[in-house]
């Protein structure tokens, strides 16, 4: 018994970009938060020096 899937191209491509932009958006701000995490520690280790 083989099922027979159909979609348009157009909304797969659609739903990936989508999801992408997504994953591109909390690495965007994963990277933001490292980076103020990063300064707070070097302040902090200056203060300590």
């Amino acid at each position: 018994m083989a099922v027979m899937i159909e979609q348009d191209l157009k909304e797969i491509l659609v739903k990936i970009d989508q999801r992408l932009d997504r994953i591109e958006q909390r690495l965007e701000k994963d990277v933001t938060d490292l980076k103020i995490g990063q300064t707070r520690i070097e302040g902090e280790i200056k203060r300590v020096e």
